[in-house]
């Protein structure tokens, strides 16, 4: 039986949320060492993680998805979840146990809120 977790990673900021399900029979230390060490600031993300290399490695997860949830919302779970898995880095989730569940804060904008204005040129 497959040792899987959930995990609700939020980012204030932009009051984003993720939630990631994680199998830890593939997500080990030692291939979190991959792919951390894969990218660069591999000991700064490491010490922000409490030196706990798995953690380092789903909240490095968490943050690829944010990313995703801001520049391209219409994806949905699923084109995320493809875009991680191709990747460079990450292996794919068949390798690196980590899955996109369902995603929140993507940002509203309304046309009340923009401006238009004509330029010269």
């Amino acid at each position: 039986m497959a040792m899987t977790k959930r995990y609700q990673v939020t980012e204030d900021r932009y009051d984003l949320e993720v939630m990631l399900q994680v199998d830890h029979d593939l997500l080990t230390p030692e291939r979190a060492t991959e792919i951390n060490s894969f990218w660069t600031d591999a000991d700064e993300r490491l010490d922000a993680a409490d030196g706990d290399v798995v953690r380092a490695v789903i909240l490095m997860a968490a943050r690829r998805f944010m990313f995703g949830i801001l520049e391209d919302t219409w994806a949905g779970v699923r084109g995320m979840q493809q875009d991680f898995d191709e990747a460079e880095g990450w292996g794919g989730s068949a390798w690196n146990g980590i899955t996109l569940i369902e995603f929140d804060g993507a940002p509203q904008i309304e046309l009340e809120d923009m401006a238009l204005e004509e330029v010269e040129g």
